[in-house]
């Protein structure tokens, strides 16, 4: 039995009609470039995505509450709302007509990788959309979190018009959704190729700072970027992004820890 067998094959891109979300916000540069890159190959092309930032959101929906959306031209909305909100406004009735039939969220500011993903509010809108029966596609950018690197977009700016095609044909039933990093390149010939990989792990420690309230027994947590970008084992998704490579990681909605469910035994 296929798991995904209510995702259906895409039609040529070109005649794809395209939803784009993320979690940084609808004036977010990696947005930009996303929907740049989504107009080159599609005429069918909408936007709706956070009205402010809504990085980590996971898969957060806004339940019993009202879900504000700001038109800002023919094409695009800001959704006062997470990643989710966006994908499910834009999947039930924010779009005239017909249902989009591909999603594509991001481009992400910094990486959706290893421990990320289940956390990234990028990848949420996917995995609605894949719920919903639409196949999707999370795009990230290693380092653009760091605002003094340089030409920290390059690779995502300067790839995505030829992989999008690319990756959109490998999706249907069996490949549903599609999780890609692009690194960090000083130049565009230094990318190293495209590595189709499983999820990695970081290292740890989790770093966590903690100081005293304002107020007597109150404590103040703070955590930014939870581990270093160190993988803990090499051949990962995280291992090859800061190596140099384009990397693909296939995701699915299920949990299911498929070799528990098979061992227990009660």
């Amino acid at each position: 039995m296929t798991l995904h067998a209510h995702i259906q094959p895409l039609p040529p891109l070109s005649q794809c009609r395209i939803l784009i979300c993320n979690d940084d916000g609808f004036d977010s540069e990696g947005i930009r470039i996303l929907l740049e890159a989504a107009r080159r190959l599609a005429d069918d092309v909408w936007l709706a995505a956070p009205a402010s930032n809504q990085s980590a959101r996971s898969r957060a929906y806004s339940i019993a509450r009202d879900v504000t959306v700001q038109q800002l031209d023919e094409r695009r909305f800001a959704v006062a709302g997470t990643p989710v909100d966006c994908a499910i406004v834009g999947l039930n009735g924010l779009i005239p007509g017909k249902r989009p039939d591909l999603v594509l969220s991001g481009v992400n500011e910094g990486t959706n990788l290893a421990e990320d993903i289940p956390a990234s509010g990028t990848i949420g809108a996917c995995l609605e959309a894949v719920d919903q029966g639409v196949p999707a596609i999370a795009f990230s950018q290693v380092g653009t979190y760091k605002a003094s690197e340089k030409g920290s977009w390059l690779a995502a700016e300067s790839l995505l018009p030829d992989l999008l095609p690319k990756l959109a044909a490998q999706l249907g039933p069996d490949v549903p959704m599609l999780n890609v990093n692009f690194p960090q390149l000083r130049s565009a010939d230094a990318l190293k190729g495209v590595k189709v990989t499983a999820s990695g792990r970081r290292k740890d420690p989790v770093h966590v700072q903690q100081r005293a309230g304002s107020t007597p027994g109150e404590s103040i947590f703070y955590f930014d970027l939870l581990r270093d970008d160190v993988p803990r084992v090499p051949e990962g998704d995280i291992h090859f992004a800061l190596d140099g490579y384009v990397t693909v990681t296939p995701l699915s909605w299920t949990l299911t820890n498929q070799q528990g469910l098979d061992r227990i035994d009660l």
